[in-house]
């Protein structure tokens, strides 16, 4: 049975710019090994099935071009979504222990006491506040987790950061 042009032209593509493409993947993976090298030039030849009509007509210099962003997106996408895996879900993060660590400190007293009170008062604006500040996710992580859009993740954080400046501000006076 005949190769198709297409099965000929992605063959050649393989076989031509195999070596180049696991050049890119190694330079731009950080945890580089062979296994996810090779995950990443089946995503690359994938992406070059899917846009074959596209990168057939193109010269060697924008078709390694091509190849390079591809290849990079692949990349990004990776450690995205690994990340966002990474992520524990609200019902496993523990309570943080405020104050108890460095010597008493008055003031983190009514720290403590001002976030209980926006607990009391709206707990996503606390979980927000708590998983932004307190365990360095990113708006887009929490939003995910959360299940609500990164622009009530910052309305809401807002709304966080103005309660507790204001009850905060309240304390000690």
């Amino acid at each position: 049975m005949a190769l198709s042009k297409k099965d000929l032209f992605i063959h050649d593509l393989f076989i031509k710019y195999r070596r180049y493409i696991l050049q890119v993947i190694r330079y731009d993976v950080r945890d580089y090994d062979r296994h996810m090298a090779n995950d990443f030039l089946n995503d690359v030849i994938i992406e070059a099935i899917r846009h074959y009509k596209k990168i057939r007509s193109m010269d060697e210099n924008v078709l390694k071009k091509w190849l390079r962003v591809v290849i990079h997106h692949k990349v990004i996408n990776h450690y995205n979504s690994a990340r966002i895996k990474r992520n524990i879900p609200l019902s496993e993060i523990s309570e943080p222990s405020f104050g108890q660590d460095p010597p008493f400190d008055p003031a983190m007293l009514d720290l403590e006491t001002v976030l209980m009170e926006l607990r009391n008062k709206d707990e996503v604006q606390y979980d927000i506040l708590l998983l932004r500040y307190y365990f360095n996710y990113k708006l887009r992580d929490i939003a995910l987790l959360l299940k609500i859009s990164v622009s009530l993740v910052k309305k809401k954080l807002s709304a966080a950061k103005e309660f507790v400046k204001k009850e905060y501000g309240n304390y000690g006076k």
